[in-house]
């Protein structure tokens, strides 16, 4: 620390990263849709210092995120899967339920 005194700050950061345990978003949907970018809106709102969003489609490339791997649409609308402690709630597709889902 006494070396690099201005990297404290970031190393902070990752330390109360590392400690905490963070909420994963998975959102599926076509980020041009509007639906998609309603559940996107939710999750940019607030102040949540500890989560992990991922926003994919439905193409094969998503397979490289671990979180997206067997995510899909219900329903033909885009849906939020919140996940704690590798556990995932239901997933949800109405922005409102998923404000909900974050504000546990």
């Amino acid at each position: 620390m006494s070396q690099y005194p201005l990297g404290f700050g970031p190393w902070l950061q990752a330390l109360a990263f590392a400690l905490s345990r963070p909420g994963e978003i998975a959102i599926v949907g076509d980020p041009e849709n509007a639906d998609t970018q309603a559940l996107l809106n939710v999750v940019r709102k607030g102040y949540r210092p500890f989560q992990v969003v991922a926003l994919g489609t439905l193409n094969r490339q998503d397979a490289q995120v671990p979180l997206l791997q067997d995510r899909s649409m219900v329903d033909g609308q885009a849906t939020a899967y919140v996940c704690r402690n590798l556990a995932c709630q239901a997933p949800v597709t109405h922005p409102g339920v998923l404000q909900s889902l974050l504000e546990e």
